[in-house]
């Protein structure tokens, strides 16, 4: 027994202790640059959609065309149809049912 607590003291002895100082120093944060508080943050542009909807494109939900305006909410994308510079839809059709 006696040997466990002769260990444990040797361990205790060995252990780093941490350092507190009591004074504090003159400026614990250094401060920032007003100048560079000033700066406008970089005006990003707006992202280009990626397909463009022409008066051209045919637009179909469930087998009926329609105009782009009445697609009932929630319908979903069966197909789309686009031209070669691959942004501009030529056909797109909708389903409302949720079965393709």
């Amino acid at each position: 027994m006696t040997r466990r607590v002769g260990l444990f003291v040797l361990l205790l002895c060995f252990t780093p202790t941490a350092k507190a100082e009591l004074t504090r120093s003159k400026e614990p944060f250094p401060r920032p640059d007003p100048q560079t508080l000033r700066k406008p943050a970089p005006v990003q542009a707006a992202p280009q959609p990626e397909f463009q909807l022409t008066e051209e494109s045919e637009v179909v939900v469930d087998g009926k065309r329609c105009s782009y305006k009445n697609v009932p909410r929630g319908a979903a994308v069966l197909r789309i149809e686009v031209a070669q510079d691959r942004k501009t839809i030529l056909r797109i059709e909708f389903t409302t049912t949720g079965k393709e």
